[in-house]
């Protein structure tokens, strides 16, 4: 593929989309091809895949990736929630520890402690540094 195809390809994508021809997951997905290095592309995608009743996929996604941002508080912040929803507790309550441990956890410990996908672990939360 050439420089001009590599450009165009995303642009023509998101004029698409602009169209209503593309889903979020194909926006999700053109932009994590563009912006590979930008964590919000791919938790763009965990959160497309988590609209369609894909958590599965959406919490592997991320998994795969945490490594790459090891400054990201969101990506395991994310991991977190979808553990809840796929009922892998002890796993959500580590994610969250390292989001928090990530964060400084003063802000995020706040957010949580109101967000409905943590819920099942809003006690132990409490009780976190």
């Amino acid at each position: 593929m050439s420089y001009s195809q590599t450009l165009t390809t995303p642009v023509a994508s998101f004029r698409k989309a602009a169209c209503g021809h593309l889903t979020n997951r194909d926006i999700a997905e053109t932009l994590a091809d563009v912006v590979p290095r930008r964590s919000v592309a791919w938790l763009f995608l965990a959160a497309s895949l988590h609209s369609l009743k894909q958590t599965e996929e959406a919490y592997e996604t991320l998994v795969e990736l945490v490594d790459e941002f090891p400054d990201d508080p969101a990506i395991p912040y994310q991991l977190a929630c979808y553990a809840c929803e796929l009922d892998l507790l002890a796993e959500a309550q580590s994610w969250l520890e390292e989001a928090f441990q990530k964060d400084g956890g003063k802000e995020l410990k706040l957010i949580a402690l109101k967000d409905p996908a943590l819920e099942p672990l809003w006690t132990v939360v409490q009780t976190m540094k």
